[in-house]
């Protein structure tokens, strides 16, 4: 369990992808208590979160993690960002083009 009272914000951030909260937290506590906290998530919440980040941002904390956490991470594997998949996320989008595009023959 993540005991961070900045978790719940980051974990919100990263769910609804507002690419805004997660730069106001990474500019409000520093560099060093958001690597912190990176380094204490899930490594799916750590991963989207840092996928969201442009490509300083995301330099700079990765700079600051361990390798072992670095090598545990996918970010530093991709060379852009990547999509959070959702499953939830992914039914409605699946509704929704079969609504548009109307039944497929």
């Amino acid at each position: 369990m993540i005991r961070s009272p900045l978790y719940p914000a980051l974990r919100a951030a990263v769910l609804a992808r507002r690419v805004t909260d997660l730069r106001r937290l990474l500019v409000t506590h520093g560099v060093i208590a958001f690597a912190d906290l990176i380094r204490n998530c899930p490594p799916r919440i750590a991963d989207d979160a840092l996928s969201l980040l442009g490509e300083a941002d995301r330099r700079a904390v990765l700079a600051r993690l361990p390798t072992s956490v670095r090598h545990r991470l996918h970010s530093g594997r991709h060379q852009g960002r990547h999509p959070i998949i959702n499953p939830q996320l992914s039914r409605l989008r699946s509704r929704l083009s079969s609504a548009v595009e109307g039944p497929r023959s």
